[in-house]
């Protein structure tokens, strides 16, 4: 286990890495910037970034951000004032330039391209995102066509004690 302190506005952008945090402590913000750069940096569609969260309520955080992300991010670029609040985006955009990692008319374009695909977002809950895959793959995981997942599976665990309670404990 690495003692490094994770920084999503510097961490390399390639190899696999395992982010776990409590409540409260920026993992929404830091996946924001980590979206805002694989677009920048490695000229990620957003269409093709795949966010998975746990609740709707984390969903609907996560796009909001992501969408003030990158607009404030187009606007630095297209050199409109933003509010200090997101100074951090101009910090962001300022070691990209100094950097040389991509030039300024790249990123700016690729900050439009993202605008025009933020409808095309894929941010899930884990639960949509399995119904999603099941649904996609039903052949190939021989599921039904018409899976549906469960939030509250009380009905099931009480048919299979009924089922368990009929054959083997009233059979005796």
């Amino acid at each position: 286990m690495s003692s490094e302190k994770f920084d999503a506005k510097s961490i390399d952008l390639s190899g696999k890495n395992l982010i776990e945090a409590s409540a409260g402590t920026g993992k929404t913000y830091s996946i924001g910037i980590l979206a805002l750069r694989l677009i920048i940096e490695k000229n990620i569609p957003i269409n093709q970034i795949l966010m998975v969260t746990f609740t709707n309520t984390a969903v609907a955080e996560l796009e909001d951000r992501i969408r003030k992300f990158i607009r404030v991010a187009y606007k630095i670029k297209r050199g409109e004032v933003i509010d200090l609040e997101y100074n951090e985006i101009y910090n962001i955009l300022e070691r990209i330039r100094n950097q040389k990692i991509v030039d300024d008319d790249k990123v700016l374009e690729r900050l439009s391209n993202a605008i025009q695909l933020l409808d095309e977002t894929s941010i899930q809950t884990i639960h949509s995102f399995c119904q999603d895959t099941l649904k996609e793959y039903a052949f190939e995981t021989n599921q039904m066509y018409d899976t549906k997942l469960l939030t509250n599976i009380d009905d099931v665990i009480l048919d299979s004690l009924k089922d368990f309670w009929r054959n083997e404990i009233t059979r005796i």
